[in-house]
This record gives C-alpha cells, sequence and structure tokens, in this order.
C-alpha cells in the first residue's frame, strides 16, 4: 500500500466523519428549534415562479402545528395553503405550485448537500427512532 493510497482513505474517513457530525447537529438543531424549517419552506417557495398563483406547502402535522402561525404572519400576502400531511416526514417539506413539485424532504437535501462530496450516504442511514 503505497502512502498516496493511505492519504486517500485517510481523508475519505474524515469525509465520512464530517458527514456524521454535520447529521447529528442537523438533527439535535431540528429537535431544538421548531423553526428551524422556516428557512427551508421559504427557500422553497423561492424556488416557484412568483405569479400570484396559490401555493401548497405540505409539512409534518406535529411541524405544521409549530411552524405554521410563523409562516403564515411572515408571508401573509402570499397565497398560501398550509396541509398538515403524515406522509411528509419530519424535518421536510413539499412545496406545490401549478404542477411543480419542490421536494424540501430532510432526505433530498441531505443528498443535494453531499453530492457535490461524491458521497451517497442516505439521510436514515442509522436509526435514531425519531424520525429525524
Amino acid at each position: 500500500v503505497s502512502l498516496g493510497d493511505l492519504q486517500q482513505n485517510m481523508a475519505q474517513s474524515v469525509l465520512e466523519l464530517a458527514c456524521e457530525i454535520a447529521r447529528q447537529v442537523v438533527r439535535q438543531e431540528l429537535r431544538s428549534n421548531p423553526l428551524a424549517l422556516k428557512p427551508v419552506v421559504q427557500e422553497a417557495l423561492g424556488m416557484l415562479v412568483a405569479d400570484g398563483r396559490p401555493a401548497t406547502v405540505r409539512l409534518h402535522p406535529e411541524e405544521l402545528a409549530m411552524v405554521g402561525p410563523a409562516l403564515q404572519q411572515d408571508m401573509a400576502l402570499a397565497s398560501l395553503q398550509l396541509v398538515a400531511d403524515a406522509v411528509v416526514p419530519p424535518g421536510g417539506c413539499l412545496v406545490e405550485q401549478a404542477g411543480t413539485v419542490v421536494d424540501g424532504t430532510l432526505e433530498k437535501r441531505w443528498e443535494r448537500a453531499i453530492a457535490p462530496l461524491g458521497l451517497a450516504s442516505a439521510w436514515q442511514e442509522i436509526n435514531h427512532g425519531d424520525g429525524i
């Protein structure tokens, strides 16, 4: 085994460890800050064409109860419908407008975040039993 191979293996291990630490930080943030999902919804809405058409935001029922009032207050002028949907996993959202869907689930956001690193680790790789 060459020094270059050892360095490459070490770099890959460090990268995987960093991703696991990031996963734990995100889980903790979602547990401790119910409004952490608000910027995710806002970003997903920003990806849609702002042409005045109504948009539907689907959130897990428990999170809708926590973040829904803040979203409605911030986006009072927008044609926004908030829907409790148990199919949407905690920590994520689905935003729909005129047939276009922005997948803001935690799983998809995680995939998009780690793909540039050359990793394909699933969000739920380690089951902590809390849905996040």
